[in-house]
């Protein structure tokens, strides 16, 4: 006889087939988290067999069998062909069925199958002898011969969507659609073949998720960023107090949470286990991140000058990749390295770090695929001291691009007697020039050492706070422009701060996509200010309010667009209404609101409280003797 489970029990099963493939827990074979996965049509004539946690379709005698020797469920994932016309109605019934557009899009952005890559070592390289002269001579840097431009797909008429369609395109959300319905009938085919779904089980009532209700999804996840609450169900709350009617006016709440947990962007039967060939750490976000990459790449090009520094996706779950920060706010997450803009902030690129033995992290091979774009065109790169090296600038300086960051005293390479090991007084300086390269030491409350092949070590007068008032001193030219162009990176991280989506997850791929998706908001916010009149004022809660308003209207017809002010039911004037006939019931009853309030708080039994009877004004279902009146009249209606 089948064990019955309690919601909670459910919801915590839930939570384990939600659990991330591809991160440490996963990798594990002792631990029981697994993500689930099935691939359906192999062309290899044997079965075979996978450590993860496969689920079946309910096709013929295609069941379990357990491993004796770590007891992981091993399932062969060839199902018989007579079955395969089947598996694809089911794909078409729940809406994860694959389209030719669709497909087209995404094959030319996924890596290919062994993304190691060819490994570089900095260390390997033989650095030659260098003849660090004290002379100050005139540098002559690659000049700038790029373009600074932004996209044609939008103007001076295009609205807010039309900016962030560029990052968020249909093709997005198509996808995201597609893979949620496979992830939902894959698991509620998996709880129902192991009798694990009670009578009145949330998951009975799935149904597979539409476009609209994936616009209107999206639009409440801007909406939960702007407006903060404790928890995901205050955003559905009749409290006074609390009420926002915004996400309710839009989508039910236990449908916006089985929307969350089901959430996929990604085929787990194509994931491949770590320590295979081909194992990519970021498999459940690949897709999103390589589309959003190139979209980012091909919107916008920057003026000359380019920040390149670290970002942090705030995270402290379980995941191989995690790492501590000390100089962020949100010191424990997942590390960017990031490209941007100083001037505006714009993310022009970014490459997440997926720990060691994916690729080849050192600074010159990281360069090679973030600044690709951006070689042979005369950029200048500003960077902190965990980037630069003699080794860095001489790769950039031969890329025709020209480098300028502090460093480490302890590269290698340096003019250590000169200058390293120079003892300065405060506002002296030292320098010493190698080739187009030169090394700055200067001293104001402790010692700065920078590298540039843009500047001479010439000073400037600059006026600088102080205890009594504005002073004026002297610092390297050099240090005062490093200062002006290393904030870009900080500055769109700034942006990202103003307004998170900060809802717990125990899935790291969900935390990082939802990071991803306030960049590209940041980022549709720069562009809109671009091709705004230059008299018009904007701000980043302005572009969002109007934002989330814009996604929610496209193809919703359905949706009430009128929405209640909290405390209208007071107010204003409300008429009892029949409910209207519907093709499928000539006479439909709903639950009464004020009846279902009073068996929640226990202070009636329960029973079939329904009735024919509405409010038009507030469309809330409600009994025609005491529910109406009490409704409209009482704070405390269920009293």
């Amino acid at each position: 006889m089948a064990q019955k489970l309690s919601n909670y029990d459910i919801s915590q099963i839930i939570d384990e087939f939600a659990e991330d493939s591809s991160s440490e827990i996963d990798d594990n074979v002792d631990n029981d988290d697994f993500e689930l996965g099935l691939n359906l049509f192999l062309d290899d004539d044997e079965p075979e067999f996978t450590n993860l946690l496969p689920v079946p379709f309910d096709i013929n005698e295609h069941e379990i069998e357990i491993a004796d020797n770590n007891e992981v469920l091993a399932v062969p994932l060839d199902p018989p062909v007579e079955n395969i016309i089947e598996v694809v109605n089911d794909a078409s019934n729940w809406g994860f069925e694959s389209s030719d557009d669709e497909d087209e899009l995404f094959q030319n952005i996924l890596p290919a199958a062994n993304i190691t890559g060819q490994l570089h070592n900095d260390r390997l390289n033989i650095i030659p002898p260098e003849n660090w002269l004290p002379t100050n001579t005139k540098p002559h840097p690659h000049a700038f011969t790029g373009t600074p431009h932004i996209t044609n797909s939008i103007n001076s008429n295009s609205n807010e969507l039309d900016c962030f369609k560029i990052f968020f395109s249909e093709s997005i959300i198509k996808l995201i659609k597609k893979e949620t319905n496979r992830y939902a009938f894959i698991t509620i085919k998996s709880l129902k073949r192991r009798n694990l779904l009670k009578k009145k089980s949330v998951w009975h009532k799935w149904k597979p998720v539409t476009l609209s209700e994936l616009k209107n999804f999206f639009s409440i996840i801007v909406h939960m960023s702007l407006v903060e609450k404790p928890h995901i169900k205050d955003y559905w709350s009749t409290n006074p107090v609390l009420y926002t009617p915004f996400a309710s006016s839009l989508m039910k709440r236990d449908r916006f949470t089985s929307i969350f947990s089901m959430l996929h962007i990604s085929n787990n039967s194509k994931y491949v286990s770590k320590g295979q060939p081909g194992h990519d750490s970021l498999f459940k976000i690949r897709s999103y991140v390589n589309f959003i990459n190139t979209q980012m790449s091909k919107s916008y090009y920057p003026d000359q000058n380019i920040t390149v520094d670290e970002g942090v996706c705030p995270f402290r779950g379980r995941v191989n990749f995690r790492v501590y920060m000390k100089n962020k706010p949100e010191k424990y997450g997942m590390k960017l390295y990031v490209a941007s803009d100083p001037l505006t902030g714009y993310t022009l690129k970014f490459e997440i770090y997926s720990g060691k033995g994916q690729l080849d992290n050192s600074i010159t091979s990281l360069y090679e695929r973030l600044l690709c774009d951006y070689f042979e065109k005369g950029h200048t790169i500003y960077m902190d001291r965990f980037y630069t090296s003699p080794l860095v600038l001489k790769f950039l300086w031969e890329k025709k691009t020209n480098g300028v960051g502090t460093v480490m005293a302890n590269r290698k390479g340096l003019p250590k007697q000169s200058v390293v090991n120079c003892k300065l007084n405060k506002g002296e300086m030292t320098f010493a020039r190698n080739g187009p390269q030169i090394c700055v030491k200067w001293k104001d409350t402790r010692d700065v050492l920078l590298l540039s092949t843009v500047h001479s070590a010439d000073m400037k007068p600059v006026t600088v706070k102080a205890r009594g008032g504005a002073i004026q001193k002297f610092k390297p030219v050099a240090i005062i422009d490093y200062n002006k162009n290393k904030t870009g990176v900080d500055h769109g991280d700034q942006l990202i701060t103003y307004y998170p989506f900060k809802r717990k997850s125990l899935k790291w791929w969900k935390k990082m996509f939802f990071h991803l998706f306030k960049i590209t908001i940041v980022n549709s916010f720069i562009l809109f200010k671009k091709i705004a009149p230059p008299n018009k004022t904007l701000s980043l809660k302005n572009f969002m309010l109007n934002l989330a308003q814009q996604l929610c209207e496209i193809d919703d017809d359905s949706r009430n667009n009128v929405v209640i002010d909290s405390n209208s039911r007071l107010k204003d004037r409300h008429f009892i209404t029949r409910l209207p006939s519907t093709p499928s019931q000539k006479n439909p009853r709903r639950k009464c609101k004020v009846c279902m309030e009073k068996i929640k708080k226990k202070i009636i039994d329960r029973g079939r409280k329904e009735t024919s009877f509405y409010c038009a004004t507030c469309n809330i279902p409600l009994c025609i003797e005491s529910c109406f009146e009490a409704y409209h009249t009482k704070n405390n209606y269920w009293e």
